[in-house]
């Protein structure tokens, strides 16, 4: 394959075109899930996300609200002490 591909690259020399970008084929397999077995990964477990202050680019502070990730809505807040 090495050989016709040189040979390929000085026949376009030949005729003052740039030779060809070499380039691999990738086979991909598609793979097979049996009853029962999961592929893997997870979701985040529900949590609370802090308020905080959002810089942006232009110079502008802005605040972005506290919120629930991961769908629960029966979390409650944590309380803080300050001080």
């Amino acid at each position: 394959m090495i050989r016709q591909t040189l040979v390929v690259w000085n026949h376009r020399a030949k005729k003052g075109r740039p030779p060809l970008l070499s380039h691999t084929v990738v086979r991909v397999m598609k793979r097979t899930v049996h009853k029962g077995e999961t592929l893997g990964g997870t979701h985040a477990s529900p949590h609370l996300r802090r308020g905080h202050l959002r810089h942006l680019p232009f110079g502008k502070v802005v605040p972005v609200a506290p919120c629930v990730i991961g769908g629960a809505r029966d979390i409650q807040s944590p309380l803080y002490r300050l001080g």
